[in-house]
């Protein structure tokens, strides 16, 4: 768990020799027709040096937009969605509903069926539960029909009275208490506890303010560990938003993929703690790595 001519332009120097009182006109004359070349002279250079300038310019602001663009390419699946997307339109419905502090995913997390994504609310913006699903067809934001279908995914805000009454709800697990238990690696110089018992395997281990768990159970003992060295190598490339004090990740090997949403990222910040939950842990991951 890691997206950024100095042209020294010739002086033109005349020299005007001297002339006799007696041809005052011819020297004006000479004078002004000397300074109007030297002028006609320096603007065709100026024009020159700026039309250079210009397509030095040009070239320089398309290489960096390329550029640009070669990295946003490179991020659009995991945290760029295009304004055209279904996803920003319903955004812009729930902005209007609950204002601007709303901290919703960018992206939908979804291989297929974008066009068809559906959305619905319930709470205030203190407090609220969104639900993401893919119908039969796009419905309106918010529309009764998206109730009978089945959530691939939430999105949950929950307010606190206190910071500290925020960090308590989240399921944080410091490295203590996993002491003295089998290890396993994960790669990427992870190295995980393993706790088992009553058929029930935990995989866990802890990145920064984060705390991660893997459940399996002992019939599926090579999924449980399969899942956790994906979750880690995921998160070599995509960076989630960072806790205030404490974040705690737990992924089901048993029920990845399937109806239940036990795929649940949960972070603190502030008096608020954020809860993602999907039934696959790549669209948890990539749904809460764009709230930021």
């Amino acid at each position: 768990m890691n997206y950024r001519n100095l042209l020294v332009l010739p002086l033109a120097v005349l020299l005007v020799g001297c002339s006799s009182p007696t041809h005052q006109d011819s020297k004006t004359s000479q004078t002004t027709t000397s300074a109007k070349a030297t002028v006609s002279s320096t603007q065709k250079k100026t024009k020159a040096t700026s039309s250079t300038s210009s397509r030095t310019q040009t070239a320089t602001t398309r290489s960096s937009k390329t550029a640009r663009e070669g990295a946003s390419a490179a991020n659009k699946s995991v945290t760029q969605p295009t304004a055209t997307t279904r996803l920003a339109a319903l955004n812009q419905q729930l902005t209007k509903t609950l204002g601007k502090q709303a901290l919703v995913p960018q992206v939908d997390g979804l291989t297929s069926g974008s066009s068809k994504l559906n959305m619905r609310y319930s709470g205030d913006a203190a407090n609220y539960t969104i639900h993401y699903s893919v119908g039969q067809q796009a419905q309106p934001f918010n529309a009764t029909a998206v109730v009978d279908e089945t959530a691939y995914a939430t999105v949950t805000k929950t307010t606190y009275a206190t910071t500290n009454a925020a960090a308590q709800q989240v399921g944080y697990r410091d490295n203590k208490s996993t002491a003295g238990l089998p290890t396993v690696d994960l790669g990427h110089q992870i190295t995980a506890h393993i706790d088992a018992g009553a058929g029930q395997r935990y995989i866990m281990w802890n990145e920064g303010r984060w705390s991660l768990t893997v459940h399996a159970n002992m019939m599926h003992e090579d999924a449980g560990v399969a899942l956790a060295k994906q979750a880690v190598a995921t998160f070599e490339q995509v960076y989630l938003p960072a806790p205030q004090s404490v974040g705690a990740i737990t992924f089901d090997a048993i029920s990845s993929g399937s109806g239940p949403l036990d795929q649940v990222i949960q972070w603190q910040a502030g008096k608020v703690v954020y809860q993602v939950k999907a039934q696959e842990m790549a669209t948890a991951i990539k749904m809460a790595a764009s709230m930021q």
